[in-house]
């Protein structure tokens, strides 16, 4: 590799490799509490449950990940501001050098709200826009969701906070990711997430909304077409961008690539070591704790790989068999196991687990395999 710059993110020293590297970034899901109900929510959230994490295990888990040489924790739910919590362990995460980042709906934040949030050191907010007003307010069920969460933007602008939203991909808002991309734009934000709907949580009992994978092909080429411009960052929890990515960019001096976090130029036309850089980071470069302390690969994958009660961080993210497993792209089975993309994609493993109950199955989101009918 003759360089690798990163945009927008903190540089991933010497992850071309995965063994003995500390994970890039770490999902938290602070609480399983949340104020909306939304039709495609992942973690079933609503009430709190009984078993959460307390305030000193959650200090005793940041002062684990630091250990471990994470850097960057991305608090997460349910809605992360509903916990009485969250603004000490925020401080107590600046306190450790761990860059804070938050994934909100963004109806909580008023403008004191916002003001504290920079002060205890919240560096990136991330405000969940699935739609225009009225299919927005629908996804979430709540009136007046969309303007709330507008608002929370505009009481954060105020502030040295990186912004941008999520917007989560469904056959319901297809026809308005161009417009979330200008409504990003138009209030000039740092960047849009592209977040792929798979049917797990509350939105098995809606997988109906689920994109095909020719629809989700076409949106990756949309987003290709978007980041190209470098009006606003474009990033996305679709594995198969990275492809494209790749495809699109034969041509040029560079290649690109796209990680959850920032943009990777990679020079040389020749052939290159992108292993892990970009694609599939469940258990990769990433782990998800959740509300209870069991740590699962991805947000989206509900495999328990560990209990922060019974095991440290650095054991479980080492040790564990379902991470080295992830990390073996060699054991994938199927279309993803003999695709030559496999090093710098992997599919979807929380879309393989969601369909078929094996996270090393083929990716039934991706047009090179959603045409296998055999068992994975």
């Amino acid at each position: 590799m003759k360089t690798l710059s990163l945009i927008g993110a903190e540089k991933l020293k010497g992850r071309c490799s995965t063994d003995s590297q500390p994970p890039h970034l770490i999902i938290w899901n602070f609480t399983n509490e949340c104020n909306l109900d939304c039709l495609h929510c992942y973690q079933k959230a609503g009430q709190q449950k009984t078993d959460e994490l307390t305030l000193e295990e959650k200090k005793e888990i940041l002062d684990q990940i630091r250990d471990l040489g994470a850097t960057t924790i991305l608090f997460a739910g349910g809605e992360p501001l509903m916990s009485t919590d969250f603004f000490d362990a925020v401080e107590y995460a600046r306190s450790r050098d761990i860059f804070v980042a938050l994934a909100t709906n963004g109806t909580l934040i008023t403008r004191d709200v916002a003001k504290r949030m920079n002060d205890s050191g919240v560096s990136y907010v991330q405000v969940s826009v699935d739609g225009l007003p009225q299919t927005h307010d629908k996804l979430r069920r709540l009136k007046g969701a969309f303007s709330s969460a507008i608002k929370a933007i505009q009481n954060l602008k105020e502030y040295d906070i990186v912004l941008g939203i999520s917007f989560t991909l469904t056959k319901f808002n297809l026809d308005e990711l161009q417009d979330m991309i200008d409504l990003s734009k138009k209030l000039k934000l740092n960047r849009i997430m592209i977040l792929d709907f798979v049917p797990v949580g509350k939105g098995i009992e809606w997988s109906s909304a689920e994109l095909s994978a020719v629809e989700r092909e076409g949106v990756l080429h949309l987003m290709f077409e978007e980041l190209n411009k470098e009006e606003i960052a474009v990033t996305t929890t679709i594995p198969q961008f990275s492809r494209i990515c790749l495809e699109s960019s034969k041509e040029k001096a560079y290649r690109t690539m796209s990680s959850r976090f920032g943009i990777y130029h990679i020079q040389d036309e020749g052939e290159v070591d992108i292993k892990y850089i970009s694609g599939c980071w469940a258990g990769v470069l990433q782990c998800t704790i959740q509300p209870d302390g069991k740590v699962t690969p991805c947000f989206l994958m509900p495999v328990e790989a560990g209990n922060l009660r019974k095991k440290k961080l650095s054991e479980i993210w080492e040790n564990s068999r379902v991470f080295k497993k992830l990390r073996n792209r060699k054991l994938l089975k199927g279309g993803c196991g003999e695709c030559k993309y496999k090093y710098i994609c992997g599919g979807c493993r929380s879309r393989a687990y969601a369909c078929y109950g094996d996270y090393l199955a083929p990716d039934p989101g991706c047009t090179l395999t959603d045409k296998q009918t055999i068992n994975p």
